[in-house]
């Protein structure tokens, strides 16, 4: 288990627009790792670092990136972490535990 690290995940995105691919750094999670806390630094940035910055956070969280409107189970787990994202793969919720 991480824990108080600052750890940061560096994506390289390619967004497609037409014919034409304009390729940027996003910087996607920065900051100190407390995994009992919402991961609101995830918020506007890409899903899928969002889910590897939570796991490396803690290793006993599993991530899971779902679609806003998709229905998932409402049971409370303390080892789980949903990351709502749009159609375009960004976290438009805070992710927190449970």
């Amino acid at each position: 288990m991480v824990s108080t690290k600052n750890l940061s995940i560096l994506i390289i995105a390619a967004v497609i627009v037409g014919t034409t691919v304009w390729v940027k750094n996003i910087p996607v999670v920065q900051g100190e790792c407390v995994p009992d806390m919402p991961f609101d630094m995830c918020l506007g940035r890409l899903g899928i670092s969002c889910k590897r910055f939570i796991e490396a956070c803690d290793s006993d969280i599993d991530a899971i990136i779902v679609r806003v409107g998709t229905f998932v189970i409402q049971d409370v787990n303390y080892n789980r972490v949903w990351v709502w994202v749009n159609r375009f793969g960004i976290v438009v919720r805070s992710p927190v535990r449970g």
